[in-house]
This record gives C-alpha cells, sequence and structure tokens, in this order.
C-alpha cells in the first residue's frame, strides 16, 4: 500500500480517507503494521540536543557590529575615556542579552514540542483492540 503523503486527508470524509489508504475502521493487523515500520520506519520524532545557553550567549558577540564596538572600547580605553568605554561595553552586553532572550524566544515552541514528546500515548488500537505500547 503506497500512501500519498501529498493528499489532504484532512478535508476527507472517514469513509473516503479509509477507502484511499486500503483501511477499514479495525485498524491495522499486528502483520501489516511490522510491514508499514518496515517501510516507512517506527513513528518518532528524531531526538535533537539543544544548544547550551552558555553557547547561546557567546554567539551573541560573533557578529561584525559588536568587533567594531569592541575595536571602539579598545580605542577609547587607549584615549583614556572610560565613560565612552563603559557606554560601549554597556551597549554590547545589553544587545548580547537581547539577542539571547529572543533567541530563547524563538526556541520554546520547540522545547514544547519536545516536552509533549515524552507524554507519548500509552496505547494504539489494532483489530479493534487496544494495544499497550512498551516504554521506549
Amino acid at each position: 500500500m503506497d500512501i500519498d503523503q501529498g493528499h489532504p486527508y484532512h478535508s476527507l470524509s472517514i469513509e473516503e480517507t479509509l477507502k484511499k489508504l486500503s483501511s477499514d475502521e479495525k485498524g491495522l493487523s499486528a502483520d501489516e503494521s511490522k510491514k508499514m515500520q518496515e517501510k516507512y520506519g517506527k513513528n518518532k520524532l528524531p531526538a535533537k540536543r539543544g544548544t547550551h545557553p552558555l553557547k547561546l550567549f557567546f554567539k551573541q558577540f560573533k557578529d561584525f557590529l559588536i568587533l567594531i564596538l569592541f575595536i571602539a572600547a579598545a580605542i577609547a580605553f587607549l584615549a583614556d575615556k572610560m565613560t565612552d568605554v563603559y557606554i560601549i561595553l554597556f551597549v554590547i552586553v545589553f544587545n548580547a542579552v537581547m539577542g539571547f532572550v529572543r533567541n530563547i524566544k524563538r526556541k520554546k515552541p520547540y522545547m514544547l514540542l519536545w516536552d509533549w514528546k515524552r507524554r507519548r500515548p500509552k496505547y494504539c488500537v489494532m483489530e479493534k483492540k487496544k494495544k499497550f505500547l512498551p516504554k521506549r
């Protein structure tokens, strides 16, 4: 059975979907399930490790304009303009903190997805029976 992944199954009725998938309301048999797993693989998301927060914070200093600000702070230090040095360093750190917060907020939906992944289903329906799934 080849599954057309590009087809909008959500817009079809139950009967039409079952017909297109060559299935019925009983669900898959154990043999069909095993064949599908061999052909398409297990139904699981790949594990991906996140970036460590410190690495994410220090990544904010890799910008070309930040390098220019560091050079400006060094020149101000050599010119003995300490007020300018403090202001420039404050701007650099403030920019890094704001970029870090923005990246954390951007990654939050993905972290929630991985949290959801841990709450996996405890059973599935096969041949009109509840089959309990083993823990992974």
